[in-house]
Parts: structure tokens; sequence; C-alpha cells
């Protein structure tokens, strides 16, 4: 499986993560809502920005992500958070 370039490093500052916590959630007419989960996993959406050192590493991030992944491929890499 490709993996995310090093010439990508991964800025602290701007980084926000979001989910979904896939819950269905039904008010009662009296006393507290029903709420039941709808997945046994949710997605989680990780943003984050890149500090390129030259731009000789744009054009080689540009690369691996048009060509390589092409915008949509899976790839890996090591958590910004949890390593």
């Amino acid at each position: 499986m490709e993996t995310l370039p090093v010439v990508a490093r991964i800025t602290f500052d701007g980084q926000k993560r979001s989910f979904d916590p896939s819950i269905e959630r039904t008010e009662m007419e009296r006393g507290v809502p029903r709420q039941r989960l709808l997945n046994s996993q949710v997605l989680v959406k990780q943003s984050m920005n890149f500090y390129f050192a030259s731009i000789a590493d744009v054009t080689a991030f540009e690369t691996w992500y048009f060509d390589v992944i092409k915008r949509i491929g899976w790839f890996e890499m090591v958590h910004p958070y949890t390593g």
C-alpha cells in the first residue's frame, strides 16, 4: 500500500478532528429520549496542514497525489496524535 510522502510534513497548527456519532435518537412524550447505535464504528475526519520545504517537495507531493493515488486512493501514514 502507498504511504504519505516524507516531503509532506504535518504541522500541529490547524489540525481538527470531527466525526458523526452514528446514533439514532427518538424523543419520547415524557422522560429521557431513547437512543441506539446505528453503526459499531464511525468515520473520523482528520483535517491537517502540510509544510513543504521547497517547490520540489510540492511537485513531488502533487505527482504522488495526482498520479500515484489518483486523488482517491488509499494510503498509510503515521497518525499525528497517536503515532
